[in-house]
């Protein structure tokens, strides 16, 4: 048996006067470091506190801004009125390529329906709900397809 003090380190010796210690070697046996681990002097700046605020942010905003913009723009949402009267002339049988739709949902200009037929049977679901629950059920689809990306 004897004793090493070669495996300190500098940067342990020079971390401070209580880190020079004698490590005990065993003869045939790896050296081996006997000293305490060094702790970091990081401090992590951003807390559970932090993280929680933000996170309580981001939903605050994403459930205000759609309030916010709803309310300082135009009211009425033309292509989900458009999709909506496709569905709708599924559900009541009517032409879906013959005439422009706007006067059934109050929008201020007539669009025609230039989407597949298979889009209209979609929107069968928008055309059924009623405009509010539609324009909800829109956004949350639209925020989810959006998340998903």
């Amino acid at each position: 048996m004897c004793w090493d003090s070669s495996v300190l380190s500098k940067k342990s010796q020079a971390a401070g006067p209580d880190l020079h210690r004698i490590t005990r070697v065993d003869p045939g046996q790896p050296r081996r470091n006997t000293l305490p681990p060094v702790r970091s002097r990081l401090r992590v700046t951003a807390g559970p506190a932090l993280v929680d605020g933000l996170l309580v942010c981001g939903v605050l905003a994403a459930a205000l801004v759609p309030m916010f913009a709803w309310r300082y723009t135009w009211h009425v949402p033309i292509d989900l009125g458009v999709y909506r009267a496709g569905g709708d002339a599924v559900v009541h049988g009517k032409t879906l390529y013959e005439h422009a739709f706007g006067a059934h949902f109050n929008m201020p200009i007539r669009l025609p329906f230039t989407y597949p037929p298979f889009a209209a049977i979609v929107f069968i679901v928008l055309a059924i709900w009623p405009w509010r629950w539609a324009m909800i059920g829109w956004f949350v689809m639209s925020f989810l397809a959006f998340a998903y990306l």
